[in-house]
Protein backbone atom coordinates (compact mmCIF):
# COMPACT_ATOMS: atom_id res chain seq x y z
CA UNK A 1 0.00 0.00 0.00
CA UNK A 2 1.50 3.27 -0.65
CA UNK A 3 1.06 6.62 1.17
CA UNK A 4 0.63 9.77 -0.54
CA UNK A 5 -0.37 13.31 1.04
CA UNK A 6 -0.47 16.56 0.08
CA UNK A 7 1.37 18.39 2.26
CA UNK A 8 3.93 17.24 5.61
CA UNK A 9 5.55 19.47 7.57
CA UNK A 10 8.45 18.83 10.19
CA UNK A 11 9.29 21.28 13.38
CA UNK A 12 10.75 21.39 16.07
CA UNK A 13 8.84 22.30 18.83
CA UNK A 14 9.86 24.66 21.73
CA UNK A 15 11.79 22.53 24.45
CA UNK A 16 9.25 20.12 26.46
CA UNK A 17 8.92 20.30 29.92
CA UNK A 18 8.66 16.74 31.18
CA UNK A 19 11.30 17.76 33.73
CA UNK A 20 13.37 14.47 32.37
CA UNK A 21 16.26 16.94 30.72
CA UNK A 22 16.85 20.33 30.84
CA UNK A 23 17.30 20.77 27.07
CA UNK A 24 14.66 18.30 25.54
CA UNK A 25 12.89 18.89 23.07
CA UNK A 26 9.90 17.67 21.48
CA UNK A 27 8.99 17.17 17.73
CA UNK A 28 5.96 17.29 15.50
CA UNK A 29 5.05 15.97 11.98
CA UNK A 30 2.14 17.00 10.55
CA UNK A 31 0.85 15.08 7.41
CA UNK A 32 -2.31 16.90 5.69
CA UNK A 33 -4.08 14.66 3.30
CA UNK A 34 -7.58 15.47 1.98
CA UNK A 35 -8.79 17.84 4.63
CA UNK A 36 -7.24 15.50 7.26
CA UNK A 37 -4.88 16.09 9.59
CA UNK A 38 -2.76 14.16 11.39
CA UNK A 39 0.04 14.96 13.53
CA UNK A 40 2.68 12.56 15.04
CA UNK A 41 4.76 14.03 17.78
CA UNK A 42 7.95 12.71 20.30
CA UNK A 43 10.43 13.86 22.11
CA UNK A 44 14.09 13.33 21.58
CA UNK A 45 14.66 11.44 24.95
CA UNK A 46 11.76 9.10 23.80
CA UNK A 47 11.99 8.84 20.09
CA UNK A 48 11.43 5.71 18.71
CA UNK A 49 14.10 4.73 15.85
CA UNK A 50 10.92 4.75 13.17
CA UNK A 51 10.26 8.38 14.27
CA UNK A 52 13.96 9.32 14.23
CA UNK A 53 14.17 8.25 10.46
CA UNK A 54 10.96 9.93 9.61
CA UNK A 55 12.10 12.89 11.06
CA UNK A 56 15.77 12.60 9.35
CA UNK A 57 14.48 11.89 6.30
CA UNK A 58 11.80 14.62 6.30
CA UNK A 59 14.47 17.45 6.88
CA UNK A 60 17.14 15.72 4.18
CA UNK A 61 14.37 16.44 1.77
CA UNK A 62 12.81 19.70 3.02
CA UNK A 63 11.94 22.57 0.66
CA UNK A 64 14.82 25.15 2.17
Amino acid sequence: AAITCSTVRAAAAAPARSGRARDEMSYTITIEDDGRETELSQSDTAMSVEFGRLLAWLQRHSRK
